[in-house]
């Protein structure tokens, strides 16, 4: 098997978006059921991830050779690889990552934990790291590591779609824009001196009558 999905079933990542609105709920429906660890249930998770384009469909070893994928249990969370037939013939093992180049590259966590992170993250987004980290059995660290990760993927789509959608510029003829700025610091036990606080300052801006809004750290 040399790629996930017929080439003509790969589409661009923004089709996604054509899906109905994929939630915590229904998420299991494309990518497999979390608690499912067979074979068949990861393969049904990474046809629909190389579908849109969230992993290589294929790929060619550095030999030459077309990589095929293969079962690998030594793979802890996903259970395939890709492998290369050319180099296996010449008595060398090539052994790459289906998540090589990919968003989940370096991610020690099953993907579908990932998914169930983010889509808790966008549904409720004023869960404490503590309660996301005791839910899902990961480190605190880790899930605030991830919420950034979520923060820095939703700053890029927000810049990238608002060059060409007016719905995402704020102000114009007969509008009226607010705009403030503040510092954000983090007191232990709500104490301590203030000045001495390391801070983050905010710039923000609210067009009035359509709640649009938009903030930047500086």
């Amino acid at each position: 098997m040399y790629r996930f999905v017929p080439a003509h079933y790969v589409c661009p990542v923004e089709d996604l978006l054509n899906l109905p609105e994929l939630n915590s709920r229904n998420i299991d429906f494309y990518i497999g059921d979390i608690d499912d660890t067979s074979v068949e249930n990861s393969r049904k998770m990474f046809d629909f991830l190389a579908t849109y384009g969230l992993i290589d469909n294929e790929r060619v070893c550095p030999c030459g050779g077309q990589l095929s994928i293969s079962r690998d249990k030594s793979a802890k969370h996903d259970l395939m690889e890709w492998r290369c037939n050319d180099c296996r013939k010449r008595g060398t093992v090539t052994k790459v990552s289906v998540r090589k180049g990919s968003f989940f590259q370096n991610m020690n966590l099953p993907i579908r934990k990932l998914f169930h992170i983010a889509a808790e993250w966008i549904e409720n987004p004023g869960n404490s790291l503590e309660s996301v980290a005791q839910s899902w059995g990961v480190n605190k660290n880790t899930v605030s590591e991830l919420h950034e990760r979520f923060r820095d993927l939703t700053h890029q789509w927000f810049e990238r779609v608002a060059k060409d959608n007016v719905d995402f510029v704020l102000g114009g003829r007969g509008a009226i824009v607010e705009i403030d700025e503040t510092s954000l610091f983090k007191a232990k036990h709500n104490r301590g001196r203030l000045l001495l606080k390391p801070t983050q300052w905010v710039f923000g801006m609210l067009e009035r009558g359509t709640g649009k809004a938009y903030h930047i750290f500086t």
